[in-house]
């Protein structure tokens, strides 16, 4: 047993050395010009439960249209386990989106973002449940009949090889139709057999999909938004290299567009370290990462949320959107 240990720790310093090679020429210095994507970004809830205040859209607009965001999901209701949402909980959907859109008209698409824990992973909501699914589809066309321009989902967790998911995806493509868009949040990928191993050593990063499945979800959507962030990752550099690998191998595997979700909130709980993961980390590492992804698959990033944005944080990514070299 001793010397199994000490084979994992010898294993796991060599992969780290060799990581750390492969970091050096990812962050070598070099002109990367950024040109301009279409981001996105998530809308806390009150948006659309309360009647829209001139003011605070204007000033949401505002920080939208400087830092290039185009696309929104906007939080219209959890599921609740039937699979439905209460028209009640987004009842000024219609008011909100005509308004962010007369102030802001380049905004592309409007989503209403659903989400649930399903029950797999402890929560209430069962997608293998035929019934369900259907429930879903249905609320999803109801929800682009209040206004919205597409469906954003995001139930969690959704495991490796779900048929179900893939089914509720087709089942609500259905439901909307071809002009309306739909897209999803998945997690992270694996990078491989070797890495994945290596990573459960280094990083303890869990919860990942294979390419092979991600290129399956990808096909059932318009584009999809990877969430980059609660990693356990506890530090800075191998969270920048985690990231960089992440964008290269999901860019590479998408079969259609891909947003990086990254995160601006900073709440304390064993996956998730502020310091470590944030917007500027989160930035420059999706950047690095594209110098050898596929950049004509990647649409932009996805800030996670605008509730947890401060003001210097609108600034980071304003500055970062408008730099013309990020690498001098």
């Amino acid at each position: 047993m001793r010397n199994k240990k000490k084979f994992q720790l010898i294993f796991c310093l060599a992969f780290l050395l060799a990581l750390l090679v492969v970091a050096a020429y990812i962050f070598q210095k070099r002109t990367f010009k950024l040109s301009k994507k279409q981001n996105g970004i998530w809308l806390a809830h009150h948006w659309v439960d309360e009647k829209p205040d001139q003011y605070k859209v204007a000033r949401l607009a505002d920080n939208l249209r400087k830092t290039g965001i185009i696309h929104v999901f906007q939080h219209a209701g959890p599921l609740d386990s039937l699979g439905n949402i209460s028209p009640s909980k987004y009842c000024f959907s219609r008011e909100f989106i005509t308004e962010l859109k007369r102030i802001y008209p380049e905004l592309i698409s409007v989503q209403a973002w659903i989400g649930q824990i399903e029950k797999r992973g402890g929560g209430s909501l069962d997608i293998t449940s035929e019934q369900i699914r259907k429930n879903i589809a249905k609320t999803c066309a109801e929800l682009v009949k209040a206004g919205f321009d597409g469906i954003h989902v995001d139930i969690e967790p959704i495991y490796e090889g779900d048929t179900c998911f893939v089914i509720l995806l087709e089942e609500i493509r259905k439901s909307l139709g071809e002009e309306a868009v739909l897209t999803c949040a998945v997690p992270k990928i694996s990078l491989g057999k070797i890495f994945g191993e290596s990573l459960k050593l280094l990083f303890s990063v869990k919860g990942l999909w294979s390419a092979e499945y991600f290129q399956t979800v990808s096909k059932n959507t318009d584009f999809t938004v990877v969430m980059l962030y609660d990693t356990r990752i506890k530090n800075p550099h191998l969270y920048s290299l985690f990231v960089s690998l992440e964008v290269t191998k999901i860019t590479r595997a998408a079969e259609n567009p891909v947003m990086v979700g990254i995160p601006s909130y900073e709440d304390e709980k064993s996956t998730f370290d502020p310091v470590i993961e944030n917007v500027e980390a989160a930035l420059e590492a999706v950047f690095s990462g594209l110098k050898y992804g596929d950049r004509e698959k990647y649409m932009g990033f996805s800030i996670y949320a605008d509730w947890t944005m401060d003001e210097q944080e609108w600034k980071t990514v304003q500055r970062h959107v408008e730099s013309e070299k990020l690498y001098e």
